[in-house]
Order: structure tokens, then C-alpha cells, then sequence
């Protein structure tokens, strides 16, 4: 789900498939978990936010940083 809405348009999948060439995996993984904080916590408090956050916690960051830099279309469970 992260995967799809990181790649959703043509213009986002440029800019974080160029930040994983630019950047280390471990570096990488720490700006998509920044960001992703960032939006989530942009939502109103609610349950959808709340489970957002929980969500978030359980994101295997190093995968979806690797699928990211390899342009994995298949990753959409991340």
C-alpha cells in the first residue's frame, strides 16, 4: 500500500527512485519512515489516523527502500 502511494504518479515514483539512487538503504529507509510520519500525521485524530500510526510501525522499511531503488511493482504489500 506504501509502495502504490509512494509510485502512484509518474512525477513521485521519479523523485523517490532518485533518492534511493542518491542516497544509502539505511538512509533511504529514514526518510520514507520521516515522510510517512509526516503525512499520517497530517490526518485529523481519528481511528483512521491512529491506525495509520499502527500501521507504520509494522512497515519493513529496508524492503520497501530496496523495492523503491529497484523499481519493484510487485511491492505493493509494503
Amino acid at each position: 500500500m506504501l509502495y502504490r502511494w509512494l509510485t502512484e504518479s509518474e512525477e513521485s515514483a521519479r523523485y523517490w527512485r532518485q533518492q534511493a539512487e542518491e542516497n544509502s538503504p539505511s538512509d533511504l529507509s529514514l526518510m520514507l519512515t520521516l515522510w510517512a510520519v509526516e503525512e499520517v500525521s497530517k490526518l485529523p485524530p481519528s481511528m483512521v489516523r491512529d491506525s495509520a500510526m499502527l500501521t507504520l510501525q509494522v512497515v519493513e522499511w529496508d524492503i520497501l527502500a530496496k523495492a523503491i531503488r529497484e523499481g519493484y511493482d510487485h511491492a505493493s504489500n509494503y
